[in-house]
């Protein structure tokens, strides 16, 4: 489970041949021009964000109305590219903005914002003024209750940053060794979540039923798996039935965890194809408990619902595994 990781890099140029700059970036270095906020969303660790201006303005930091390029590449990879290949003749002025990490935490963090707020004596701002404010040694800290994987799908699901007068290596270094015992404190009642899965599929296909849930797991970044074993479940009196077990370290409710169990319980064409029981505290979490409170509905299509909200969650990698699996599944049966 990834907590932390960096952002984007972001470069402000000044020239007299804005178009010409804007031309080479994106000819020869790849670059595509987007709007701030698409840009934002579409950008991965390890890219730049490039803000081209008119040298004749003051040097002010970042406005939207600016020019915008992404790049492939790091800042310097990128300045080492414009040098090369003698692009650099262009700019007149450049200067390397604040550095970037964004942090995953879990619902209700607002404790672990405040706790490191007022660690680092950083800002609360929005990601277009620390972006404007930010200089180079600066660190803008964007938190996240989403995986972040490589870039966070939207901006929408940033709830909040910190501006922190630090260079981001700096940060980065403390936060790795320090985020689980930050998210720790910030949860309620200091405690994470220790479930039991277990899967039980008639037509014992084990493995295939596994990898699914794995695959999931690990694609939305929803824990550590501490242990696999099997065991059996005595579900009615005088009758043991096999399972195979997973226990789940996690910071989401077992409620979340549940939803998207159920969303894996059926394949694409609505047939349910294995069970993933889930256990919390020793007591079986039912899908009835999961149900809006006030929404009458079914097994089959809750099922459906929660199917589809967890694929638009996943990334393509991972539904087309998920895809390949279930069609071995469905040949099988056949």
């Amino acid at each position: 489970m990834n907590f932390i990781r960096k952002g984007p890099g972001y470069l402000f140029f000044r020239t007299e041949k804005t178009d010409n700059l804007e031309k080479a970036l994106k000819d020869f270095l790849n670059g595509q021009a987007l709007r701030l906020t698409d840009a934002l969303e579409r950008a991965e660790e390890d890219m730049t964000i490039a803000f081209v201006s008119e040298a004749k303005e003051d040097f002010d930091g970042v406005d939207v109305t600016e020019s915008i390029i992404m790049l492939p590449t790091t800042p310097l990879v990128t300045m080492e590219e414009l040098i090369n290949l003698g692009i650099a003749e262009l700019i007149n002025k450049v200067e390397l903005g604040a550095g970037q990490l964004v942090m995953r935490i879990p619902e209700d963090g607002q404790e672990i914002i405040k706790q490191l707020k007022e660690n680092y004596n950083a800002h609360l701002v929005n990601i277009i003024e620390g972006i404007k404010q930010g200089k180079t040694g600066d660190t803008i800290l964007s938190f996240t209750e989403e995986p972040i994987k490589t870039r966070v799908s939207s901006l929408q699901m940033v709830k909040t940053n910190l501006l922190i007068e630090k260079p981001v290596n700096v940060i980065h270094k403390e936060l790795r060794r320090d985020v689980v015992r930050h998210i720790t404190h910030g949860l309620e009642e200091t405690q994470w979540y220790e479930l039991k899965i277990n899967i039980y599929d008639s037509g014992n296909m084990y493995e295939e039923q596994y990898k699914r849930l794995v695959t999931a797991l690990a694609d939305l970044e929803l824990g550590f798996i501490l242990g696999e074993s099997w065991t059996k479940d005595h579900a009615v009196a005088l009758l043991s039935v096999i399972a195979y077990q997973i226990r789940l370290f996690t910071i989401l409710s077992p409620k979340k965890i549940k939803k998207i169990l159920i969303g894996l319980e059926y394949d694409q064409d609505g047939e349910r194809i294995v069970d993933y029981d889930l256990y919390y505290n020793s007591k079986k979490v039912q899908w009835f408990e999961v149900v809006s409170q006030g929404v009458r509905t079914n097994r089959p299509n809750m099922a459906a619902r929660c199917r589809e909200s967890l694929l638009s969650e996943l990334s393509q990698e991972a539904v087309e595994k998920i895809q390949t699996i279930e069609d071995k599944i469905k040949a099988k049966k056949n």
